[in-house]
């Protein structure tokens, strides 16, 4: 059943107001006579069951929904495997500039100032970039990582959004009981790439040897799930 309350943490996965008025803040959704909340950032995006009050999304990336919602997912394995595997999300570390000193002291004339790398708050957000690969599909493990470190389960279940297109640019579909999170695949390759020929694949009939397998094994850049 749908929480007649959004979860507090959606806003933190939307884009912010500087984007499009889809991203900036949580949207409802209708699918199959449920309601769901959406909130993206414009790369992933995770569709859970709630019944409160949101803006409707926008027709045209309703239908992108739908889509979404509606999209087969057969492999399974335990969410927490697919947590090991993505890594770790989006953190706050001390800001490489004032060293958390808030302020910054000019080396050429001795002025001080606010830090305007981190705004003065001392700290900044660190987005690692981390590709792998997952049923075929590249994409930033760190965005999955982000995406699902609030949802809850233990079983989860993984697909394809099948579309129109070559399947490299289809979006991951990872989906639990009343949730589902949703990310794109890259277009390009960024900075710290990597290649590992050793492939880690889902096991649809045995969670738990896949389980095991996901355990022994560290995320690296480049890793094949």
């Amino acid at each position: 059943m749908a929480d007649a309350t959004a979860p507090a943490w959606l806003p933190s996965l939307c884009g912010g107001p500087e984007r499009s008025p889809v991203v900036a803040q949580p949207h409802a959704l209708e699918h199959d006579g449920r309601r769901y909340v959406v909130a993206t950032n414009g790369h992933a995006c995770v569709i859970i069951a709630s019944g409160s009050d949101h803006p409707p999304l926008p027709d045209s990336v309703a239908a992108a929904a739908h889509r979404w919602m509606s999209a087969p997912t057969d492999r399974v394995t335990s969410l927490a495997a697919l947590r090991r595997w993505a890594g770790r999300q989006t953190h706050t570390a001390p800001c490489p500039v004032c060293r958390g000193a808030q302020d910054y002291r000019c080396p050429t004339c001795g002025a001080r100032g606010t830090c305007l790398d981190c705004g003065g708050k001392g700290t900044v957000q660190v987005r690692e970039y981390r590709p792998g690969t997952i049923l075929g599909l590249r994409i930033d493990r760190r965005l999955l990582a982000d995406y699902l470190q609030h949802v809850v389960g233990e079983t989860v279940l993984v697909g394809v959004v099948q579309q129109d297109g070559p399947p490299s640019e289809r979006p991951l579909v990872v989906a639990g009981e009343d949730w589902r999170v949703i990310v794109m695949p890259l277009r390009w390759e960024g900075p710290g790439e990597a290649t590992d020929a050793e492939e880690y694949r889902f096991e649809e009939a045995d969670c738990e040897t896949y389980s095991a397998a996901m355990a022994e094994h560290a995320p690296r850049n480049g890793d094949v799930l």
